[in-house]
């Protein structure tokens, strides 16, 4: 069994565990500490309540509920030793999922690519 891709990589994230976890047995799932929300992700065709306490983690799963895929293909890919303040944002919580991207398993959004990042 695979495990879905992660919206982004969070620290604490359930993503490998996810895929141990039994299905659901009602049609709504409650993710709380939500993270990345790995567990929702795999019973798209549920309704998903998600709670989230981090308001940085908050309003970037608010803003991936709320994009289009457009919005998402339309966010810049940063390159190495470039910072993300160094392009315009529809808001700031594209620029804290991009920030995510940046870095495997962050805390929280990063400015620049990581060594981990930039060795991929």
């Amino acid at each position: 069994m695979k495990h879905p891709a992660p919206l982004f990589s969070y620290y604490g994230s359930k993503v490998r565990k996810s895929m141990y976890y039994p299905p659901p047995v009602h049609d709504t799932i409650i993710e709380p500490f939500a993270g990345a929300a790995t567990y929702a992700m795999r019973y798209a065709d549920r309704k998903v309540i998600l709670y989230e306490l981090d308001k940085t983690i908050y309003g970037i799963l608010n803003y991936l509920i709320q994009a289009s895929p457009n919005d998402i293909l339309s966010l810049p890919i940063i390159p190495p030793y470039v910072s993300v303040h160094d392009y315009v944002w529809p808001c700031e919580e594209a620029k804290h999922l991009v920030g995510m991207w940046l870095c495997n398993a962050a805390q929280a959004p990063r400015l620049t690519l990581s060594a981990w990042g930039r060795a991929q």
